[in-house]
């Protein structure tokens, strides 16, 4: 009976404890209506002819970082009570702002965050940042310091977009699209969407920091153009050295070479290409891919043989000419499109080399596959970028049309 009483005695004191425990949960809640939700920022390179507000970050100019150009950054504030909630509310129009854009300068990226918060008078949250801005001359000079900030933040997503703009990124933050009220979620699915439709791959910031830390491995970031009546395109590929923009892809097609080297199945890109001996055209749309990657050392360095599969359909003809019951002419306008994509994916890939960035992770391949050749000659990243601009790539294209749509009978 003693020891009923103690068992019923100890299960109180646990029932107490437990509960005790549970209502400690809220102790450091912050409202929301409290934070300051950064939804999407801009960032800038601007002249020194203005000065930081003094006092925010910087004690004296004898322990703060000179710097010949200040960041500018510009955010995208939410304000509460006015995003849209569900698809009714999502038009372009109506009398209130749902997001505030607020900018301010800094030495670093960090010092005009800090200036930023000085001004405005909830503090600042990053938990739903999903999109950020960079402008080329900002790109050019290097990200180290955005890397490192964003690194360093607990709040920042991996699956944050990071992207560069042609021009000012400030004019994209400040952009408003008649399909979305909010800017930064309208870039936002934009670029979710191009991958959804074979545009770009998914290249959210965790993929970039990766391959900017591999040794055989340089990252890309999307690179997006504001064009007139507030319209934002992704106008090609930024390719990245030792986290500096080092090339743009000349066209935005080049991004379906880079997709089907990389073995990114998704089809999205279309191509013209003519019918031998007919004085006609069609389009051809590729629906899906697949490449093999192939390496061995030959002569003394690597020789890399990619095999890629395309498969797609005819979607336009400029004239009336009837392909469905000649299978001859389709096996033509198939090897044209076989002989015209590997010739400018070779010259894709030569590009690339003369940047000395291997976006494609062609290092990689000899770092699994032929390690004492790695170790023995490329040993870095450095060393590894001096041996890829001499590699031999081979690449051999297979293009299969599956449909030509319908026709008159």
């Amino acid at each position: 009976m003693i020891l009923t009483s103690r068992v019923k005695q100890a299960l109180k004191i646990s029932l107490v404890a437990i509960a005790t425990m549970a209502l400690t949960g809220c102790w450091d809640r912050l409202e929301i209506e409290n934070r300051a939700v950064i939804l999407g920022i801009a960032i800038d390179l601007e002249e020194t002819d203005k000065d930081e507000p003094e006092g925010i970050s910087a004690i004296d100019e004898k322990h703060t970082p000179t710097v010949k150009q200040r960041v500018r950054i510009t955010a995208q504030v939410a304000v509460p009570g006015r995003i849209p909630l569900g698809p009714g509310e999502g038009g372009g129009s109506g009398s209130e702002k749902p997001v505030w854009a607020v900018s301010a300068t800094g030495r670093t990226l960090d010092g005009a965050i800090m200036a930023l918060q000085q001004e405005l008078a909830d503090r600042i949250f990053f938990g739903h940042l999903r999109v950020v801005v960079i402008s080329e001359q900002y790109a050019r000079n290097g990200i180290e310091n955005l890397n490192d900030f964003f690194k360093r933040n607990p709040q920042i997503r991996r699956l944050t977009w990071i992207a560069v703009s042609k021009g000012p990124a400030e004019a994209i933050m400040q952009a408003k699209p008649e399909l979305e009220r909010v800017p930064a979620l309208y870039l936002l699915a934009m670029l979710d969407h191009s991958v959804d439709l074979g545009k770009y791959p998914y290249e959210h910031a965790g993929k970039f920091w990766s391959k900017d830390s591999s040794d055989g491995q340089d990252p890309n970031l999307p690179y997006i153009e504001l064009k007139e009546n507030d319209k934002i395109m992704i106008a090609g590929m930024a390719m990245f050295r030792d986290e500096r923009l080092a090339g743009i892809t000349s066209t935005p097609i080049e991004i379906g070479f880079y997709m089907a080297i990389t073995n990114t199945k998704q089809g999205g890109y279309s191509a013209y290409t003519s019918i031998p001996g007919v004085n006609d055209y069609v389009m051809f749309h590729a629906s899906s891919r697949r490449s093999v990657t192939d390496v061995q050392i030959k002569n003394g360095r690597p020789q890399f043989n990619i095999r890629i599969q395309i498969e797609g359909d005819l979607r336009e003809q400029t004239k009336n000419i009837d392909l469905e019951p000649n299978d001859q002419i389709i096996d033509q306008v198939e090897r044209q499109l076989e002989h015209t994509a590997a010739e400018a994916m070779h010259k894709f890939v030569a590009r690339t080399q003369a940047l000395g960035t291997d976006i494609f992770g062609f290092g990689e391949y000899v770092r699994a596959k032929e390690h004492a050749y790695w170790l023995t000659y490329a040993k870095t990243k450095e060393g590894w970028r001096k041996i890829y601009k001499d590699i031999d790539v081979n690449i051999t294209v297979d293009i299969k049309i599956r449909r030509i749509g319908m026709r008159e009978i």
